[in-house]
């Protein structure tokens, strides 16, 4: 067991991840269960996973990922403190994904410039659009069949309300300026009867999705 920076190499086509670590032994098993569970907290890594392992369903992550230590601290390098000891080796992982260049999913898998959790990172409106356009190009890159397996898990487990308190707060994120464009957008060029087309089958999509009583409308 050892504290230090890692990666996670992909051993098909040479992406990697960047970690640090107070327990190495410990955090290269908690990114492998992540992973089979399907929940892992870096969706690149979880969808790169999700795709092989459609090809090869016995495999273990560990067939297409290798996790090592390339940066070991030792006794003297390392503070005496957990809680500093922590924050160094987070401060050092910065340094090693500010210096690749992340986020850039070309090279990697790292969603932030930052060192630490992605879950506890509050992100700068700069960093917000690298990681949309970075989320493009991986959705961008998908297969139908891939979007909409993705689309199922998302909503795996959740109800209704959670269902539509969701939606609601995605589309208060966009600005009202952007939502009146991207409306303009879905109707631009559409004839009378192509516009009422696209609005039944969005009722019926709704009514299917949320599950509100409404009548369905096939379309």
């Amino acid at each position: 067991m050892a504290s230090g920076v890692y990666f996670i190499l992909n051993k098909i086509n040479g992406k990697f991840y960047i970690g640090s670590t107070v327990e190495d032994d410990v955090r290269e098993k908690d990114h492998w269960s992540s992973l089979i569970r399907e929940d892992h907290s870096n969706h690149h890594l979880q969808h790169t996973w999700d795709k092989h392992k459609k090809t090869f369903p016995d495999a273990h992550p560990s067939s297409l990922f290798a996790f090592w230590l390339f940066e070991k601290w030792s006794d003297k390098k390392l503070p005496k403190k957990p809680k500093k000891e922590r924050q160094a080796l987070k401060d050092r992982e910065t340094e090693c994904l500010k210096k690749v260049g992340f986020p850039n999913h070309d090279i990697g898998y790292n969603m932030t410039s930052e060192g630490g959790s992605i879950r506890d990172y509050e992100h700068t409106d700069e960093s917000k659009k690298l990681i949309a356009e970075n989320n493009h190009k991986v959705f961008a890159a998908m297969t139908e069949e891939e979007k909409s397996e993705r689309t199922k898990k998302a909503w795996k487990g959740k109800t209704a309300e959670e269902r539509s308190a969701h939606g609601r707060a995605s589309m208060l994120k966009v600005p009202p300026e952007q939502r009146r464009q991207n409306s303009l957008n879905i109707w631009k060029g559409k004839s009378a009867d192509e516009r009422k087309e696209i609005a039944m089958k969005g009722v019926g999509r709704q009514s299917k999705v949320w599950g509100d009583g409404r009548v369905t409308h096939e379309g």
